[in-house]
């Protein structure tokens, strides 16, 4: 009895010397919150919730709404996980022996250099005649809150039925024999070191100002992009109808992974938009971006607080709390499994647009997002006892380099993964 007492008392005495641990981290880590607030005159919000015991651990303004930048992303991985299949939609089709009849999916792999096209090239190119049916596309080129004055630069990508070579053109290209990519714009493509712009804002004029391999978007329209894709494949595409939806064949093309590790390692707007597209045609036949996000909210996503108005987070409209985006990575891990989601997500110290946040690899797998002002980091931690968290740390408002922010957060996060 005095041994087993005594291992009790021990338990006990270890139970409650951890726990007043933690308490302490936790006022600690508020108590520097606050501080930062002041000194640095932004808004801060954080949220820590233990996966396996469903339980929040530490918590601060995490209802309050923050300008996410590319953290929307992954609401757009949630939604692809829970709608897509193994690989994506390229296309619906009707066939007949001399012709095809394709209908556009949003597909965002198409021509693209970084995903192999050989099966969808050669299938399109067995075919004597082919026509494209754009009537499911009701959307914007750009979505609401997006810089106009951003129009030349690679990350704001226009949205179409049917990108192709990721809607760029791919400039003095290390991946291709070619000096520009798509070989349809070589001949509007000129060298202009003078220019700082890499294009002409309403025409698709474009300055080649540097060696450096350089992709500036181009102004999508139906009869551009179906032209783009007839001189690749050496046919020429009419635009036209397919009929009756229900009849039609689908085409697959990339494995689903691929593509969503791109978008996340990468934070890859142009994947994210179209993904968000193809995502909502689980519920309705009409791509439009707006419309996608009202399906997938009200299926996936109801009674949550928040302005979602992109899928990649380019809009200054969007609005989400650091507690939403906590139940959104708690339902996708539910959803495809803690061990399998992390390979998704780019690591600390490791990979992706996470690599230089820490000169140390760290457990944690995140989406960093940021902007003017902005920088938020979402995901997850696996601490040293175990214990498998998400999280989501924000930061709005700060005047301070970004830098600076982030290594902010990473210290606060190396905290909770010693501490828990």
């Amino acid at each position: 009895m005095r041994i087993q007492s005594r291992i009790y008392f021990f338990v006990l005495s270890l139970f409650l010397f951890t726990s007043c641990r933690s308490l302490q981290v936790q006022k600690n880590i508020i108590a520097q919150l606050k501080a930062t607030e002041v000194t640095q005159n932004n808004h801060l919000g954080l949220i820590v919730y233990d996966i396996n015991q469903e339980k929040t651990l530490l918590k601060y303004k995490e209802n309050t709404l923050f300008l996410p930048a590319s953290n929307m992303k992954i609401l757009t991985l949630y939604a692809a996980l829970e709608n897509l299949s193994d690989s994506l939609v390229m296309f619906q089709y009707s066939k007949t022996n001399t012709s095809l009849c394709i209908k556009g999916q949003a597909n965002p792999t198409l021509l693209h250099p970084s995903f192999d096209n050989t099966k969808v090239v050669s299938f399109l190119k067995n075919s004597n005649s082919i026509t494209f049916d754009s009537s499911n596309f009701f959307g914007e080129p750009y979505a609401n809150g997006w810089a106009w004055e951003d129009y030349a630069d690679s990350y704001q990508v226009e949205i179409s039925p049917m990108p192709v070579f990721g809607n760029v053109v791919w400039m003095n290209s290390r991946t291709n024999s070619k000096r520009v990519i798509p070989t349809y714009f070589e001949n509007k493509t000129v060298a202009n070191t003078q220019s700082n712009v890499n294009r002409k804002r309403f025409e698709n004029t474009f300055y080649n100002t540097s060696q450096k391999e350089t992709q500036v978007p181009f102004i999508t329209s139906i009869s551009t992009n179906t032209a783009i894709l007839g001189k690749e494949i050496g046919l020429k595409i009419d635009l036209g109808s397919c009929g009756n939806s229900e009849k039609l064949k689908t085409f697959y093309s990339t494995k689903a992974d691929t593509v969503y590790r791109k978008m996340m390692f990468e934070s890859d707007n142009m994947i994210a938009e179209h993904l968000l597209l193809q995502a909502s045609q689980k519920y309705t036949d009409s791509m439009s971006t707006g419309l996608a996000i009202q399906k997938i909210r009200q299926n996936l996503l109801p009674n949550t607080s928040m302005r979602w108005v992109d899928g990649a987070g380019l809009s200054r409209y969007n609005l989400i709390s650091p507690a939403t985006l906590v139940l959104v990575l708690d339902k996708m891990q539910n959803k495809r499994g803690f061990e399998s989601v992390i390979t998704l997500l780019p690591q600390v110290g490791q990979s992706g647009t996470m690599k230089s946040s820490s000169k140390s690899i760290l457990p944690i797998y995140a989406k960093s997002g940021s902007m003017g002002g902005v920088y938020n980091i979402s995901g997850y931690v696996i601490t040293k006892k175990g214990k498998k968290l998400a999280f989501s740390f924000m930061s709005n408002n700060s005047l301070q380099a970004l830098r600076n922010t982030r290594l902010e957060m990473i210290g606060i996060l190396e905290k909770i993964i010693e501490t828990y």
